[in-house]
């Protein structure tokens, strides 16, 4: 469980538009077709990429940073989408019902107080669970709002401030979403620290950090 700084999708978007009037002009630059894909893994767009990708490889199977590219995102696809010993993370760009279930089942094991919200030792305690150290509460405050701000109906307390300081489950799993789709080996770890079957999707034997 990590909190990261990207590119704005504008920033791609336009860097993405003027690859294709590169492509236009050189139809035959495989390193092009390498920086199209790329750009598109970035933005979580992985069928296209993928598309892109293997365009690319038809005019130069031997440019190997392409060949690589391809191999990182069928990776990625197949933890997304699972196989026949793996549950899918994402269904239609969405948490996939097991991932969802499962998250709410941890969300609610931290709980505590059972509020239906994450307060700050509740917090700490999670991303303890997963990191392995505990957080100062300037850092859970910072995280909670950007996690309480990727929902619409994110709280705020009739101060301005009161539960706006609690993590609520909306945010949780819309992190979860994000994070899954940006990197979906490191939610099947998370879901391995908080003591669950990362490919089945079950909880193991072992009770859970909590």
């Amino acid at each position: 469980m990590s909190v990261q700084t990207e590119p704005s999708i504008s920033t791609l978007s336009r860097a993405s538009s003027l690859l294709f009037k590169a492509l236009y002009v050189y139809p035959d630059n495989v390193a092009v077709y390498h920086l199209l894909a790329f750009i598109s893994l970035i933005m979580n767009q992985f069928n296209t990429a993928l598309e892109i990708a293997e365009m690319g490889q038809c005019i130069d199977e031997s440019y190997e940073p392409l060949n690589e590219l391809i191999e990182e995102i069928n990776m990625i696809l197949t933890q997304l989408e699972g196989t026949e010993d793996q549950e899918p993370l994402i269904e239609n760009n969405n948490l996939s019902d097991g991932l969802r279930n499962v998250l709410c089942q941890i969300f609610n094991k931290f709980d505590k107080d059972q509020d239906g919200l994450l307060n700050f030792d509740e917090v700490a305690e999670l991303i303890n669970a997963t990191n392995g150290q505990y957080p100062d509460r300037s850092f859970i405050q910072q995280m909670i709002g950007m996690f309480n701000s990727m929902v619409a109906n994110s709280i705020t307390g009739a101060d301005g401030n009161g539960d706006a300081d609690k993590l609520t489950l909306e945010a949780f799993l819309a992190f979860y979403l994000k994070q899954t789709l940006e990197d979906p080996s490191e939610t099947r770890c998370d879901l391995e620290k908080f003591g669950y079957d990362s490919k089945l999707l079950i909880q193991r034997d072992v009770s859970p950090p909590a």
